[in-house]
């Protein structure tokens, strides 16, 4: 679906018009969607032990995907960064409550393998001095999975426009979260890793399909049926990239 949407009624229409089709639990059908998506599928296919940075870890749910699904990776070591100790922090091998603005990760003597952050760079008034960090602390052959909005998120609907239409998701208009600050284009960020020493192995916008379509009209809060409507808007650009 086009993210330049001036017509707000005929978008509304459109999303209220589709329907459930996959013959699947609730429990199947997230399933389903984080297997096609990048940020699962970047995780459950790292090298075995890597020594993964969770930079904006929020809760450090991320732990819970170690054993979830296929393949169990009880192999991974976590480390976690953000701003206050996550609700799920005893998960992780290590833990860094800190300011990203104010400073940067330790982490001393641990050698990381991954770096993987998901809609973080967002929030930071400098990107590309956490994304030159990184390739600084990285050895060659080390991976990063990067997630931020789509710059073409702030056309999108308000979050409040659709809720008085019926629509309820947590953010729809890269405005919706008032702690966001910029969001640099697909392009930006490939070159801002590329002068930090990776090679991009893939990019794009996230769009899992009918899939996504089914999570949002099925989806059990508004937590899922956000990831279904980022997925219909392609809310949401990602960078998989190896350390040379």
């Amino acid at each position: 679906m086009s993210t330049a949407m001036p017509d707000l009624e005929s978008f509304v229409a459109r999303l209220k018009s589709i329907e459930p089709r996959l013959g699947v639990s609730g429990d199947e059908l997230v399933a389903l969607f984080w297997q096609a998506h990048p940020r699962f599928q970047f995780f459950k296919t790292l090298p075995w032990d890597a020594r993964i940075l969770d930079i904006g870890a929020g809760s450090g749910g991320l732990a819970h995907w170690k054993n979830w699904s296929r393949p169990p990776r009880p192999d991974l070591e976590l480390y976690g960064v953000d701003l206050e100790i996550g609700e799920y922090s005893n998960l992780y091998r290590g833990w860094e409550a800190i300011d990203l603005d104010a400073t940067l990760p330790a982490f001393a003597g641990i050698e990381l393998s991954a770096f993987y952050t998901s809609h973080l760079i967002e929030h930071l008034a400098e990107p590309v001095r956490l994304l030159r960090w990184i390739g600084e602390r990285a050895p060659p052959r080390a991976k990063i999975y990067l997630e931020w909005p789509n710059p073409n998120s702030m056309q999108l609907p308000k979050r409040s426009e659709l809720s008085e239409r019926g629509i309820d998701v947590v953010i729809s208009n890269f405005t919706d979260d008032l702690t966001h600050r910029e969001t640099p284009d697909l392009s930006t960020c490939c070159r801002w890793l590329g002068e930090a020493g990776f090679v991009v192995l893939s990019s794009g916008t996230i769009d899992i399909g009918m899939v996504g379509e089914e999570l949002f009209i099925r989806g059990r809060d508004s937590g899922e049926r956000t990831m279904g409507y980022w997925s219909i808007t392609g809310f949401s650009h990602y960078i998989t990239a190896v350390k040379l």
